[in-house]
């Protein structure tokens, strides 16, 4: 009927609007992960030369090589963003139909790059003890998960976003168990940080059902409107 056909095609349309999206987040992360790249490369190569006057934890991870792998993780996260860039604009090009796989793929990939910061922070101060270590789980960069989770709504996918929570909160969750001291007698500050790293977590799943669950009723709101 007309207006089976005319939802049909308020419903590609929308599909369009997404795709646009997800290729303006990926050409902007594409942008923030090269800048970053950038940044460390500098960075490597003051320590290179001015190792001498460097701190003495830069200079043992300049001489273990854990500096370089840095620079080639951030690369790798560039790229995949570039490549769904890329992919996304195709298929907006070609209107066609976005892979189910490279969407969460990417999504995921996107979610894991505050543990990848909270893992360099802490392996760059792990020397001053395990408390200052834990004490990142705390830090800033925790709350990036946040941010990504957010950025998923833009997709208009509440499985999608519920994904993003979910992997938010296994990451972080991981990261306190590894992290976390004296598991096994921890004293009373140390329990409570626990436990509130734990609600943190879940936290993240419900921000993630909370995400999917607002972009779900803008969609339908949307093509509410435009019949």
């Amino acid at each position: 009927s007309m207006n089976t056909s005319i939802r049909l095609s308020l419903e590609e349309d929308l599909k369009q609007a997404i795709s646009k999206n997800l290729q303006l987040k990926s050409r902007i992360l594409g942008f923030i992960f090269f800048g970053i790249l950038f940044i460390q490369i500098v960075g490597i190569s003051m320590v290179y030369f001015f190792q001498d006057k460097m701190p003495l934890v830069l200079q043992q991870l300049f001489d273990s090589g854990f500096l370089f792998y840095v620079p080639l993780i951030i690369f790798l996260f560039a790229i995949s963003e570039w490549a769904g860039f890329f992919y996304f604009k195709k298929i907006s090009s070609e209107k066609k139909t976005i892979s189910w796989f490279a969407e969460y793929a990417l999504a995921i990939i996107e979610s894991a790059f505050p543990t990848f910061v909270i893992v360099f922070i802490v392996k760059i101060t792990e020397q001053q003890g395990n408390a200052v270590s834990a004490a990142f789980l705390d830090s800033p960069p925790a709350l990036f998960y946040f941010f990504f989770i957010i950025l998923s709504a833009l997709q208009m996918n509440f499985r999608l976003c519920v994904l993003v929570g979910l992997s938010a909160a296994i990451q972080y969750f991981i990261l306190c168990i590894y992290f976390s001291t004296s598991l096994n007698n921890p004293s009373e500050e140390e329990f409570l940080l626990f436990v509130f790293r734990m609600v943190r977590s879940l936290i993240f799943i419900l921000g993630g059902v909370i995400a999917g669950l607002v972009s779900k009723k803008i969609k339908e709101s949307v093509l509410v409107s435009l019949k």
